[in-house]
């Protein structure tokens, strides 16, 4: 009877630790790589891009404050790793003067654009 009680309690547990490890969620290792991949490009925010003339300049905010083509004002949040271009040839942030045109590659925010590139659109030959 020892031997039987025994064997039913190793088969048991058994059967308990198996259940146990069947309802365990997936960990980050254990998740496919496809999957994976999926949500490292839904974490990504989209590029997007802004054009307008630039209507203020706060260098002390990284800031840059432009009217699109319907009037509205986008602010434009610049950083350390932010290009400025100009002509193809690389500026920096005090080279841009109110009343530029510009065009601005940034990820997409609610009410900013982190702005990852800017670039001075040259005015139009008539």
């Amino acid at each position: 009877m020892k031997k039987y009680m025994l064997a039913v309690s190793v088969f048991l547990c058994t059967v308990m630790l198996g259940i146990a490890i069947a309802q365990e969620k997936p960990t980050e290792k254990q998740k496919p790589e496809k999957t994976q991949k999926v949500e490292e490009k839904a974490q990504k925010p989209e590029a997007k891009i802004q054009t307008g003339e630039v209507v203020k300049i706060d260098a002390t905010k990284n800031e840059i404050v432009i009217k699109d083509d319907a009037g509205a004002e986008v602010r434009l949040l610049v950083s350390t790793t932010t290009k400025f271009t100009k002509a193809d040839q690389t500026i920096a942030l005090s080279d841009l003067k109110v009343g530029d045109k510009v065009a601005s590659e940034c990820e997409a925010s609610t009410d900013v654009c982190k702005a990852t590139s800017i670039a001075v659109i040259p005015p139009a030959h008539n």
